[in-house]
């Protein structure tokens, strides 16, 4: 319990308050704000000395919980939203039984040092070292506020102490509100991460065709992360020896308004060499040769030493490293072929290291912060030994207990992040039949800190196309999430910063048919995965696979992601053509819709010779009355295009004005009414990634093609990435 000094002349002082004459079932939902305090306490955490001082800034404070009616009350008082009227999964609260009991909530906010530095500790807090404790205690409706006051200050549970929480009675409830950086980690699967593109590594390596990989599909990594944040830990005993335990984000940073909000990944020291296989695999299958005849051949003296095949090794090798024809340059290879590995073996530990902090970002900002986005049960003995990790919000070996004493709920948006898939939608296959589904959602989420004015919010939106033909189903997806970057003082429009998201998902329980293989691989020449031209090379590698009688439980995953920088570079960009010439802009409009909206059994450029010039008749007139062009209106209205120019608009031209949550809805419903169906998400992806082309930017652009599926017993996954030459 925190040691109060003179405990006895402040329980006198309370005497004095009217209020706390009255039983409890006669006092209103109401604060009571408290003299400060005097706490003095050095406890022992984890085998530390640590020094708790009460702080006069943040408490102390007593709340008295007693009608569940009572909706008046001030949204500080309870900021946590611990105390609820009914019980969920997604939550530990506390839920009072009113017609027995009220609840006592205090808030105490204590300063932490120590005689070694803070992080050495384990403590990573930002802004200030200070941190906000708060207990819930039940007590009969006929006790005293003075009485119940009394018991719980001489005996007091809170966060810090291991023998007080395990004292908590049934329902009862410690929180600790933290403003610093919570430690976890993920096993991640590399199908998964391949499944966003290798970014980097096709333009390093000269690929001069799509670098297909097949990857072992139980093959994980794991990474550890952090989070910067303001966390609040929820600590609940529910029965005998069971413990709940949560961890949500706080609604109101209220600890120190410096503190940011961020994420940061590493790979875990135990699977580095993991990269050395993955270079390895790649290598192998550009050079058709295994490391070890690799080094067979740079160990040679001199290039007379060589035979035909390796010579044609050392061409390869060659172009690799920059240096084009190898006449006479053997030694200039095995001078540089290190760096060069060296160079590539960061490019893949940078691109799978940004990756994770991409995935966990976007996962946990569609967290609300009335939620828990980590959720548990603790055996006693299991609070025991990870109450130090907790309190400290190190969660990466707690994570990873497997014991009957940890059962993790929820973590992030679910149980299991690494088996969420491309855009996060798994497909669920009903009875046989037809059908479409359609869902659109668009959320805001506004977060604020002690500091007036600063905002943290962050805007997301959903929406997709589901459907089934015969057993076989299909989603097409698309998202466009847009957030400050932490906190701001008084955003405007051009504090946003926003990525796009498309995606197309197709599952199929038996083999792929011709037809639909080329559907794929056309998808994947109009979002930039591949050229034109080598479309029919990845149709053959893909039948080869996917068209044999023993491929089934097939799943296709091929989903386009544009990050901040490059989504406000195309935009600037389609807004440029837009004002120098309306005509260069349904040109390139009119590419894009002949070449979404028609079969891909002829080439991109055949599509938009035969239907280019119908579309952009249209575009200029759509008022025209003419059978032919009206057939073409008839794919997309003026309406939907306007509607698209009018957040282009947001985007660029009123990025002064107030960042508003009305505006930025207007922004995410523009793009959603433009891909109102299937055919114009497709469209989107084309336009976002020729605009990106034109600007140079295209290899910010992450397309990427994962199919996975079973051939007999085994699980198998070909991952597709960009071709850069």
């Amino acid at each position: 319990m925190p040691l109060i000094n003179n405990l006895e002349n402040y329980l006198a002082k309370l005497e004095t308050l009217p209020p706390f004459q009255k039983p409890l079932s006669d006092i209103p939902n109401e604060a009571y704000k408290l003299d400060v305090l005097d706490i003095n306490e050095s406890l022992n955490i984890g085998g530390k000395s640590i020094q708790l001082i009460g702080s006069l800034n943040i408490g102390p404070r007593i709340f008295v919980f007693n009608d569940p009616e009572d909706n008046t009350r001030d949204e500080e008082v309870d900021e946590h939203d611990i105390v609820q009227n009914k019980a969920t999964e997604e939550e530990v609260l506390v839920v009072p039984n009113y017609d027995s009991h009220a609840i006592i909530q205090y808030g105490i906010g204590v300063s932490i040092k120590a005689g070694a530095p803070l992080e050495q500790l384990g403590f990573s807090l930002s802004g200030s070292a200070k941190v906000r404790a708060c207990t819930y205690k039940l007590h009969p409706r006929e006790h005293s506020l003075l009485k119940a006051a009394t018991q719980d200050l001489k005996k007091f549970p809170w966060i810090f102490s291991l023998d007080e929480l395990k004292n908590l009675k049934n329902n009862e409830v410690c929180t600790l509100e933290f403003a610093g950086e919570l430690n976890s980690s993920l096993e991640v699967s590399w199908s998964d991460l391949y499944s966003g593109s290798l970014m980097g590594v096709s333009k390093i390596m000269k690929s001069a065709s799509p670098i297909a990989l097949e990857v072992d599909a139980g093959a994980t990594i794991q990474f550890n992360f952090g989070i910067q944040d303001n966390f609040v830990l929820v600590i609940k005993r529910v029965s005998g020896s069971e413990f709940h335990f949560g961890v949500k984000k706080n609604k109101k940073q209220s600890l120190g308004a410096s503190a940011q909000i961020g994420i940061s990944a590493s790979l875990a020291e135990k699977d580095q060499g993991v990269l050395e296989k993955v270079l390895d695999g790649l290598l192998e299958q550009y050079l058709q040769k295994a490391k070890a005849e690799i080094n067979k051949v740079l160990a040679k003296a001199n290039m007379q030493d060589l035979n035909a095949e390796q010579l044609e090794t050392v061409e390869k090798m060659a172009e690799m490293v920059g240096l084009g024809p190898v006449a006479n340059k053997f030694m200039e290879v095995k001078q540089r072929w290190e760096s060069f590995l060296e160079r590539l073996r960061n490019t893949i530990a940078q691109f799978v290291k940004a990756k994770i902090e991409l995935g966990v970002s976007y996962e946990y900002s569609q967290i609300r912060t009335e939620n828990c986005f980590l959720v548990g049960t603790l055996s006693e003995s299991a609070l025991e030994n990870y109450h130090a990790d907790l309190i400290k919000f190190k969660l990466r070996e707690l994570l990873k207990d497997k014991s009957d004493g940890v059962v993790i709920k929820k973590f992030l948006q679910e149980k299991g992040y690494q088996r969420k898939r491309g855009f996060g939608f798994d497909l669920k296959v009903a009875q046989k039949g037809i059908g479409i589904d359609h869902d659109s959602s668009i959320e805001i989420i506004e977060r604020y800190n002690e500091q007036i004015g600063f905002l943290h919010l962050v805007t997301k939106s959903d929406k997709s196309y589901e459907g089934e033909f015969f057993g076989e189903t299909f989603k097409w997806t698309a998202g466009l999430q847009a957030e400050t970057k932490g906190f701001v003082f008084s955003p405007k429009i051009s504090d946003l910063s926003c990525q796009l998201h498309l995606g197309f998902e197709w599952s199929e329980n038996k083999k792929l048919e011709k037809g639909e293989i080329k559907k794929i691989a056309d998808t994947a020449v109009l979002w930039g995965l591949i050229k034109d031209y080598r479309r029919d090379l990845l149709i053959d590698k893909l039948t080869n696979e996917l068209k044999n009688k023993s491929a089934t439980d097939i799943h296709v995953d091929l989903k386009i992601e544009i990050p901040d920088d490059a989504f406000k570079s195309i935009i600037r960009a389609i807004d440029e053509v837009k004002r120098r010439s309306m005509d260069n802009y349904y040109s390139i409009l009119s590419h894009a819709l002949a070449a979404c909206m028609f079969s891909g059994n002829s080439t991109v450029e055949q599509r938009i010779a035969t239907h280019g010039q119908n579309f952009l008749l249209y575009l200029k007139n759509p008022h025209l009355d003419h059978p032919t062009i009206k057939a073409y209106g008839s794919q997309i209205s003026m309406n939907h295009i306007n509607h698209l120019n009018s957040a282009i608009d947001i985007l660029v031209s009123r990025g002064g004005e107030s960042c508003a949550p009305e505006t930025v809805k207007k922004i995410i419903r523009g793009f959603n009414q433009f891909h109102n169906n299937i055919y114009r998400v497709k469209v989107l992806g084309f336009l976002m990634f020729h605009y990106a082309r034109i600007i140079r930017q295209d290899e910010e652009i992450e397309p990427a093609l994962k199919i996975s599926y079973r051939k007999g017993n085994q699980e198998k996954v070909i991952n597709v990435v960009r071709d850069y030459r």
